[in-house]
């Protein structure tokens, strides 16, 4: 199974040899010295760098004949850029996303898909980790919420309703931490340790998620949820808005209940806090394995990994845009 090469360290520089790449960087134990690593690329789903790199063009050059993205951010996890390296694309697909765009009845529809998905999905998140059933009435004015995404007119009122929700939805996944604090969400910049592992984690999985959309030749920056909006990939918004509940807060309440991420992992200040490079490193293995780990998927006949989840997601999405399904359904793997 192909891996995404996730660079967390600065002074790192990546160059070709032969039909690998290579990773020089500094040792931090021995001062002058590098430490050199080899990764066949032909084991690479994708390359994400967080912090400053240098990269040669001749590893550019076989990323793009091996199709393999590379997305930078800088070292807290804001996106900056990204290498895409061309390829045929399938214009049908395009043009029926571009018509669905623009068909106000089905850009919502597919909106509030995308919504009831995510809401039913931590609805359950939140029954699994309430062992003492102390959320019950929470967790039924949630499924009220719910109920009434399906009666949107607009998409401007089905986000106000999206951002009551969530907004209820985060006050009950504060009272299921056991170490990590949480208070109301706050993003930019996040204030304690759990917005902190959250605003890293989206970034984490949006990256993963506009990789796949990219191989799946749908247009990244034309979103239906999410407007199109200067550069970023709206599309892949929405597809991570269906898999964030399954993903980064499950494994967010899982590593938290396990005493796997504490305090120690961030670094705090007097206005932001963010995660240490111990705590990048959990996140990222333990995102790493959850993305690899496998289900039985009864319409296939067989197991699955969370990435390629990603991957089916998109193509059920495809299905709906070139008209060969009526309806647009979100999957349900049922993870949690």
């Amino acid at each position: 199974m192909k891996e995404t090469l996730y660079i967390l360290s600065s002074e790192v520089e990546l160059t070709k040899s032969k039909d690998s790449l290579t990773c020089t960087r500094p040792n931090p134990e021995n001062e002058g010295e590098v430490i050199k690593q080899k990764i066949p690329l032909a084991h690479l789903h994708s390359i994400e760098v967080y912090g400053r790199i240098k990269i040669s063009t001749p590893l550019l050059k076989i990323c793009n004949e091996l199709k393999i993205p590379c997305y930078f951010n800088t070292y807290n996890g804001v996106p900056i850029g990204q290498f895409l390296p061309e390829k045929p694309i399938p214009g049908i697909i395009r043009l029926f996303q571009y018509k669905s765009y623009f068909d106000q009845s089905k850009k919502l529809h597919i909106a509030k898909a995308i919504v009831n998905k995510a809401s039913l999905e931590r609805i359950r998140i939140l029954r699994k980790y309430d062992k003492k059933k102390e959320l019950n009435e929470e967790i039924s004015d949630l499924t009220s919420y719910k109920n009434k995404i399906h009666k949107s007119r607009k998409i401007s009122a089905l986000r106000g309703l999206e951002g009551n929700f969530m907004k209820k939805f985060f006050a009950c996944f504060s009272k299921l931490l056991y170490h990590l604090p949480f208070g109301s969400r706050s993003q930019q910049p996040p204030k304690d340790e759990a917005n902190a592992i959250m605003s890293y984690g989206n970034v984490v999985l949006y990256n993963t998620v506009r990789a796949v959309v990219y191989r799946c030749a749908l247009d990244p920056l034309i979103g239906f949820l999410h407007d199109p909006n200067g550069n970023r990939n709206s599309l892949a918004l929405d597809i991570a808005e269906i898999f964030r509940p399954i993903i980064v807060d499950n494994l967010i309440l899982l590593l938290d209940h396990r005493g796997t991420l504490l305090p120690s992992h961030f670094r705090k200040g007097d206005i932001k806090c963010l995660l240490a490079p111990k705590g990048k490193k959990i996140w990222l293995s333990n995102y790493r394995n959850y993305l690899q780990s496998s289900i039985r998927y009864p319409p296939l006949r067989r197991y699955i990994s969370i990435r390629e989840e990603i991957k089916l997601e998109c193509y059920n999405l495809i299905k709906y845009l070139t008209e060969e399904n009526k309806d647009y359904i979100p999957l349900d793997f049922k993870n949690i």
